[in-house]
């Protein structure tokens, strides 16, 4: 499927080494909407411990604008000292820009800037299970939808950029869960799909 040249949507865009807070206020400047995963990191610098936000990726930033207007602006910095390059989606045969769905995006803002979250280890994203994707229906994350699982020690709903990022809720009790799907319901899913492409050769 294109891309809708005109749709606002979320992009994921990845920067020169380090270079992603720059490349940030640079958009922000253009009137784009911006958004960096970040956490609080100890580090020992000249014998201090200090505690500085650091991003959870480095070198990615998601960004909210229309294909066209992001693509102008791609082709503007290039030769720049803040270039900036499309994520491609992963799972599709297409090269095509990775992108992300609002609810999706709105609840990974709303949890990563959430104090009583944690991310998952970019190393671990591979091994993350999904459990049932679920709403959840009370307390301080009331109406993110992810999915339920343990990353971590406790579980709690993860919210997740395919092949990007992850971020989880502090613990959830299962009585604060609505299923939305199950996990046997969505692998029974996606294996439908995968015999239909077969057959179709797609």
């Amino acid at each position: 499927m294109e891309i809708d040249p005109k749709k606002q949507q979320w992009f994921a865009i990845r920067s020169d080494f380090k270079r992603e807070q720059k490349l940030k206020q640079h958009l922000e400047d253009k009137g784009l909407q911006c958004f960096i995963p970040m956490h609080e990191v100890v580090r020992r610098r000249n014998g201090k411990v200090k505690t500085l936000r650091e991003p959870v990726v480095y070198n990615l930033l998601f960004v909210r604008a229309d294909y066209q207007t992001l693509k102008a602006e791609k082709q503007a910095q290039e030769g720049t000292d803040l270039p900036l390059y499309w994520r491609m989606e992963r799972a599709s045969a297409e090269k095509r820009p990775a992108t992300i769905p609002d609810k999706v995006m709105d609840d990974f803002i709303a949890v990563c800037t959430n104090k009583y979250s944690e991310f998952v280890d970019i190393s671990k994203m591979d091994k993350l299970t999904k459990g049932d994707y679920v709403e959840i229906t009370d307390g301080i994350f009331r109406g993110v939808r992810g999915y339920y699982s343990r990353p971590i020690k406790q579980k709690c709903v993860a919210v997740i950029i395919e092949g990007l990022t992850a971020v989880c809720t502090s613990h959830i009790p299962r009585a604060f869960i609505r299923v939305i799907e199950t996990r046997e319901e969505r692998e029974k899913r996606e294996r439908g799909g995968k015999k239909g492409e077969e057959e179709t050769g797609e």
